[in-house]
């Protein structure tokens, strides 16, 4: 099936309320992708907590701002210029991947925090 076919297919499918195709996109974009976000996410907040200077709680703000992105832009700009929905897919992707790659260092950062606190 080609791509022009797929896209028809998921716009369809969003009008009539089935599932999309660009979820499947999402899900079938593979490990080797998933590993590439959590790559550039890490490699973020590796930047962001270095160059976040010495107070702990404005090194923890960069470094999760410089992970985060905007993948609500990236979403408006696909949008307003009409966009096949696998890019759709992959910025969700991203924002996904990307979360879930942040939530350990925001534990680390928490728990550091609070040890902080208790001395």
């Amino acid at each position: 099936m080609r791509s022009s076919e797929r896209d028809q297919k998921s716009q369809l499918a969003a009008r009539e309320g089935e599932e999309p195709v660009a979820h499947g996109r999402i899900v079938g974009a593979g490990l080797r992708v998933a590993l590439a976000i959590a790559v550039v996410t890490i490699l973020a907040l590796i930047v962001g907590h270095l160059m976040g200077g010495p107070e702990p709680d404005t090194r923890t703000a960069v470094a999760i701002s410089s992970a985060a992105r905007n993948p609500g832009l990236a979403l408006l700009v696909a949008t307003l210029n009409a966009a096949s929905p696998a890019i759709n897919a992959t910025v969700l992707a991203y924002l996904v991947v990307s979360a879930l790659t942040v939530i350990p260092y925001v534990i680390w950062r928490r728990r550091a925090a609070s040890r902080q606190g208790e001395r």
